[in-house]
């Protein structure tokens, strides 16, 4: 039973930390995924991927660096990975943008295409 209480208290107070870190440093981390993402729409996906991140990590946070300096990589990381998941569709509009010209049919066979390799894209692991 008092194992129980301490490891209660434990959690109580990791989640304190943890919630007053994210609350003083949510609008920088905001911020920088705004930056990298180049959206705001982006941006708020991606902060609240971040905070979900960094509460499934808090457990493991060693102190080797600032609780700040840990929030922003984990920040970078995401982002990072959200960008290199755009690439693909990215360079495939742009690839596709071009050739949509002609006649109607030919405009709404190439928007199905384009739908389908989205969707094949969306698929890949």
């Amino acid at each position: 039973m008092v194992q129980q209480l301490e490891h209660s208290h434990t959690t109580d107070r990791k989640r304190i930390a943890f919630e007053r870190l994210w609350e003083a440093e949510r609008e920088r981390v905001w911020r920088l995924c705004a930056r990298l993402s180049n959206s705001t729409d982006a941006a708020d996906d991606l902060a609240q991927e971040v905070s979900i991140r960094a509460w499934q990590a808090w457990g493991g946070f060693k102190g080797l660096a600032s609780p700040r300096t840990w929030l922003h990589r984990i920040a970078v990381n995401v982002c990072l990975h959200w960008r290199e998941r755009q690439k693909p569709t990215t360079m495939l509009d742009e690839a596709l943008a071009g050739s949509a010209e002609g006649s109607p049919e030919r405009i709404a066979l190439q928007t199905d295409e384009k739908s389908r390799i989205h969707a094949a894209l969306d698929r890949l692991p």
